[in-house]
């Protein structure tokens, strides 16, 4: 692992996190993070996933606007690991490999039809036999109670989106998870799950950001066709549920104007979070809780390997780069982190730094450890090992090998580097372990939840 510059700072408007950034010569990540004699562990836990958040909409902007102001900000005072995978490319398969530290077909969750099971122990679990206070708030119907994610949540509430809304709101979700907080038992640790929506087509950003994202400074594509009713696949077209348009008007064919609305979505929900860490900061509820932001998954934005604006499709960067960031009492602020790691190696993370017992059988390890391993990634007809810059697809009647770099994945013949092949397979060979349970599908579902998933572009 090597240090690389911290974050340029700008003036602190998270001013109760008091976060500096540091400057200093490359150390082992084992340094960075506290090395040396154990300091106390970190007494509660709030994990953030915001679904469909890409990895390169973490820091920078588009069309000359910041993107994530207030994350980049937090992230000044946390560690950043900027080579982040997903386990999977849907909500269902990366929202299990975050909660349980397995590969989504381990733990029997491979599409969104499937069902966690209770065979398969999840962090909420966990850590509620050791005492913690644990509850969620989700505003993914697919993360709905019925789907078996509420396992040991003493409260699990699904964000409800409002007649007028396609989707729960960041704000409203930030809400209710401080009024929890504020009514919980503060003699017991807590574990606090948050899951934001607002990146997830259909792109409806609300005011003030609609309008932020200026689209004529996004790159000019042309026309793009827009897909027929019943398909939201997004391969070769904008997808049916993302056509939205005022009433009267045709939906758009200008790829700018979904890149901005995506672009102002990411930055409505940095606000909501950003305002949840000013006001824990400044009560004191940050002080010994590690803090987690990451996604499920990734995005296809303009013509992403024939993809535009949608996911659960392969298993190539946009869908699987996933932000991540952790802040931790022996984390060093401003930590950048190169090396490649997975979510599913958030769950034995934060066991260590709770100062708990990390289970044998899981497929992650520490983020803390600065030893490279291979990086999985699973869909249901595909598998993926990246080692490095390398990457190799192994689909049911070939295998793709893949080259990484300035966030695209570039095709490279597998005839031309077959030692390179065989070491990846190799790879992968190893880090296949028999599944808990088999896959199995959720209940059929109410009609409410139907037409949420519908207007989602879950369903047809």
């Amino acid at each position: 692992m090597q240090r690389r510059r911290s974050i340029r700072r700008r003036t602190p408007l998270l001013q109760a996190l008091r976060v500096v950034a540091v400057l200093l010569p490359a150390i082992p990540l084992a340094a960075a993070c506290g090395g040396g004699a154990s300091p106390d562990p970190d007494r509660n836990l709030l994990l953030i996933s915001v679904d469909t958040w890409r990895g390169d909409h973490l820091f920078g902007s588009r069309g000359g606007v910041e993107l994530t102001p207030e994350l980049s900000r937090f992230a000044g005072g946390a560690l950043t690991f900027d080579e982040a995978s997903s386990a999977g490319n849907a909500t269902s398969a990366g929202v299990t490999g975050l909660l349980t530290g397995l590969l989504p077909r381990r733990a029997g969750v491979v599409r969104n039809a499937d069902r966690l099971q209770e065979a398969v122990p999840t962090l909420a679990t966990r850590l509620r036999e050791q005492g913690f206070e644990t509850a969620a708030f989700v505003a993914n119907p697919v993360l709905a109670s019925e789907h078996g994610f509420a396992q040991g949540f003493e409260r699990y509430e699904l964000l409800s989106r409002t007649r007028r809304q396609t989707k729960g709101r960041a704000e409203a979700l930030s809400r209710a998870a401080l009024s929890w907080l504020e009514d919980r038992d503060p003699s017991r640790r807590f574990f606090l799950w948050l899951h934001y929506m607002d990146p997830h087509g259909p792109y409806e950003p609300p005011a003030p950001w609609d309008g932020m994202f200026r689209p004529e400074a996004f790159e000019e594509r042309g026309p793009v066709p827009l897909l027929p009713r019943g398909n939201q696949s997004g391969y070769g077209g904008i997808p049916h549920y993302q056509q939205v348009a005022p009433a009267g008007e045709q939906p758009s064919r200008d790829a700018r104007d979904y890149e901005a609305r995506y672009a102002a979505e990411v930055r409505s929900v940095d606000a909501a979070v950003g305002e949840l860490l000013a006001d824990m900061a400044s009560r004191g509820w940050l002080d010994d809780t590690i803090t987690i932001l990451t996604s499920d998954h990734g995005e296809a934005l303009s013509d992403d390997h024939g993809y535009w604006f949608s996911h659960g499709h392969g298993l190539t960067r946009d869908q699987l780069h996933v932000p991540l960031l952790v802040r931790c009492t022996r984390c060093q602020p401003g930590t950048r982190v190169d090396r490649p790691v997975s979510t599913v190696d958030v769950v034995p993370t934060v066991l260590e730094l709770l100062g708990l017992e990390v289970p044998e059988g899981l497929d992650g390890h520490s983020l803390l450890e600065d030893r490279p391993s291979p990086v999985i990634g699973q869909s249901p007809a595909a598998t993926s090992v990246r080692d490095g810059d390398w990457k190799l697809t192994v689909m049911r009647d070939r295998v793709r090998l893949s080259a990484l770099a300035n966030d695209r994945e570039e095709p490279v013949a597998t005839e031309s580097e077959p030692e390179r092949v065989a070491r990846l397979q190799a790879a992968l060979r190893e880090a296949q372990r028999p599944g808990l349970v088999e896959p199995r599908k959720r209940d059929s579902l109410g009609p409410d939840e139907l037409e949420s998933l519908r207007v989602l572009g879950y369903v047809e």
